[in-house]
């Protein structure tokens, strides 16, 4: 994939920091594509593989929180935002996550922010066990 635009790096970069870590911190993902006129873009927590111990090889989410009126400050109008709380099926590659669409710079833009990382991204980094203090930080 190309490099991303100026304008949509810098739009990534504001909403991240609206992203508050809710226990040890994950980089973001982003993915992006303009599909008939309209930029969507989906951000989201990579995930963490246990090295070790009894939870070897699991797979943990980052916990977070999204302040949502700094997401809807960015954009010049909002035409919709809106909360998935579950996934709607088996081919539902987002689940849960805030959807915002609007106008960002003059341009149309889908905006998603995923509660966790799709499963076609594997997690990128781990953890050895010992490096864990608890479950309950996750």
């Amino acid at each position: 994939m190309a490099e991303p635009a100026a304008w949509l790096r810098v739009l990534a970069d504001v909403v991240a920091k609206a992203i508050e870590p809710l226990g040890p911190s994950a980089p973001l993902g982003c993915h992006y594509v303009q599909v008939e006129g309209i930029w969507e873009i989906t951000l989201f927590t990579e995930s963490t593989e246990v090295l070790g111990g009894p939870e070897d090889g699991t797979v943990k989410q980052s916990r977070f929180a999204v302040r949502i009126s700094e997401v809807l400050d960015v954009f010049q109008s909002v035409s919709s935002c809106t909360w998935q709380a579950h996934s709607i099926g088996e081919d539902d590659d987002l689940g849960p996550h805030l959807a915002v669409e609007g106008t960002y710079k003059g341009r149309q833009v889908w905006l998603r922010i995923l509660a966790q990382a799709p499963s076609q991204f594997p997690p990128r980094r781990v953890s050895p066990v010992a490096k864990l203090v608890n479950d309950d930080v996750w």
